[in-house]
């Protein structure tokens, strides 16, 4: 059976076809999530945040224009991210840092899956991530934004700069700049 490409999915969910919605949902949730988690460093809430931000956008579904359906639903769902980000904020509710966790695709953070590595190149490789965590943790919130937003969530850049509202031009800078600082940072840090 041919998969159906996402506007052809768009427009049989406008039609009402049974299962239509739910063929984007399943294609593009990880990726919508990853992108959510990036931006609250909470797994579970950046589950609810994915979930809501597909609903929103199966209410909008006819406003849907664009080329990409994931790059739309992403922005959308990064956007509603933020927003949960000030709300914490204003209520002073912070997110404690001992939650800030790596998620894999597949599950949530802290779960391995068996990946065919021993237990020492394991343990190598939690080290490179913890240390590329806290050097990344080091950067201003901008540059740490655009380095999680793009080269972790892998968010081209126009989509990081709509769903961040600021130029494409600004992404690329502000993520040259991260880039170069993240490496000043580890070269100190090894």
């Amino acid at each position: 059976m041919e998969e159906k490409d996402d506007h052809e999915l768009v427009k049989a969910a406008l039609a009402g076809v049974l299962g239509a919605y739910d063929g984007l949902y399943r294609r593009y949730y990880l990726k919508v999530r990853m992108a959510t988690y990036q931006v609250l460093r909470d797994f579970h809430a950046a589950e609810d945040i994915a979930v809501d931000a597909f609903l929103r956008a199966k209410e909008k579904l006819s406003q849907f224009k664009g080329t990409s359906f994931l790059g739309w639903i992403r922005i959308i769902a990064v956007r509603q991210a933020f927003g949960e980000l000030r709300k914490r904020h204003k209520r002073g509710k912070e997110i404690p840092l001992e939650t800030w966790e790596w998620a894999e695709d597949d599950g949530p953070a802290g779960e391995i899956p068996f990946g065919g590595l021993n237990p020492l190149q394991e343990l190598l490789k939690k080290e490179r991530i913890e240390l590329v965590r806290a050097a990344i943790d080091q950067l201003p919130p901008a540059r740490q934004q655009c380095i999680r937003l793009c080269d972790i969530a892998e968010m081209p850049g126009p989509e990081v700069a709509e769903a961040l509202e600021i130029t494409h031009a600004n992404v690329r800078l502000t993520l040259f700049r991260a880039r170069q600082q993240l490496k000043a940072i580890l070269q100190r840090m090894l």
